[in-house]
């Protein structure tokens, strides 16, 4: 008996709450939340982020290349390597597609560049062999390790050599992997793979960053931005 009047209170405890719950926002409403506008999901950004600078590297000639030999023309800048499997071929090839659709004087106002993450292996030779593989007329750039870290740090592009794993008796004995000791060389065997970011940053004629491309825009969608350039 003593349990059913205690439910019964209950019920009427929270029905009275509930009750004035609804009186109370009958008379002070919520403020109607301000309507947010979806935007597209589009890969193309408008908006560039500050990076970029004055820099000297080696092109694929071998030759000092100093960055003001951009000035006047825009530069599509893409920072990668020549071993990197999919990412760095894959949006190469969609600036090359991009860049054949356009008029001649479009072109004449566009260099395209590609800046090694991997100067031990990406020599002026090897680059200059991959060049060959795009119509686009691309202008590789390799150099010193600091001078390259310059660089990344100015474009605010992510890089970092993947060490290779090697497989100790001890290590399969216990069904796992360790990586080489740090003392080793982290490139032994040049089997390694970069990690890198991968946009596509638009500098204007003045070398200032203008807009870049995320690894999801399509040549069309590149192609379509580059004829707005003026």
């Amino acid at each position: 008996m003593k349990n059913a009047r205690k439910l019964l209170w209950k019920a009427v405890v929270a029905g009275l709450l509930v009750y004035a719950g609804i009186l109370y926002f009958k008379e002070n409403p919520l403020p109607q939340q301000a309507v947010i506008e979806q935007k597209n999901d589009t890969p193309i950004e408008t908006v560039a982020p500050a990076v970029g600078g004055d820099f000297i590297l080696t092109d694929q000639d071998g030759k000092p290349f100093d960055s003001k030999a951009l000035r006047g023309k825009y530069a599509l800048v893409f920072f990668g390597f020549t071993n990197c499997p999919d990412i760095c071929p894959i949006t190469l090839q969609k600036l090359d597609e991009a860049y054949k659709t356009l008029d001649d004087a479009k072109k004449a106002a566009i260099t395209p560049v590609f800046i090694t993450v991997d100067p031990e292996r990406d020599t002026p030779a090897v680059l200059k062999e991959y060049a060959r593989a795009f119509d686009m007329p691309l202008v590789s750039l390799t150099g010193e390790k600091q001078a390259l870290s310059d660089v990344l740090k100015m474009f605010k592009v992510y890089a970092a050599v993947q060490k290779p794993v090697v497989e100790t008796s001890a290590a399969q004995d216990e069904g796992d992997v360790k990586a080489t000791d740090s003392a080793a060389d982290p490139h032994a065997g040049h089997g390694y793979q970069v990690d890198h970011s991968s946009f596509v940053y638009v500098l204007d004629k003045e070398g200032k960053s203008l807009t870049f491309f995320n690894d999801k825009v399509t040549a069309e969608e590149i192609a379509a931005k580059l004829r707005e350039l003026p």
